[in-house]
């Protein structure tokens, strides 16, 4: 592969526009190729550089995980269903003190509309 399409094929591959395959066959190659490994590293220096960091930018992160998803290595993040249910309990909770207020409230305590003014005639 020439210099230029080696160049070409990283960009796609950090800005993550290549196929499950062509990504594996990009990531053998990185790991055989010790020139491919300092052009990506490059890139991928500039990346941080953009979003001001020294450690993985916030794309780097994303894009991994974009990769393990393809791959199959990670599913999507689904709540467990004890957080669930938590959130639920919670709502249930809030209704059933709100009942209690409305339905225990004083008689008398419910203000009265006086013409909506505050005008006496």
């Amino acid at each position: 592969m020439n210099r230029g399409r080696m160049r070409r094929e990283l960009e796609r591959g950090l800005l993550g526009r290549l196929v499950p395959d062509a990504r594996r066959r990009l990531h053998d190659r990185l790991r055989s190729d010790a020139e491919a490994r300092v052009v990506y590293d490059r890139a991928a220096e500039a990346l941080r550089a953009l979003e001001g960091r020294r450690e993985p930018a916030e794309y780097e992160v994303d894009l991994v995980e974009q990769w393990l998803r393809e791959d199959g290595i990670i599913a999507d993040a689904v709540a467990p269903a004890t957080q669930r249910w938590r959130g639920l309990w919670i709502l249930a909770a809030v209704l059933s003190a709100a009942a209690v207020v409305v339905i225990l409230r004083p008689p008398g305590s419910i203000p009265v509309d006086d013409g909506g003014f505050g005008v006496k005639t």
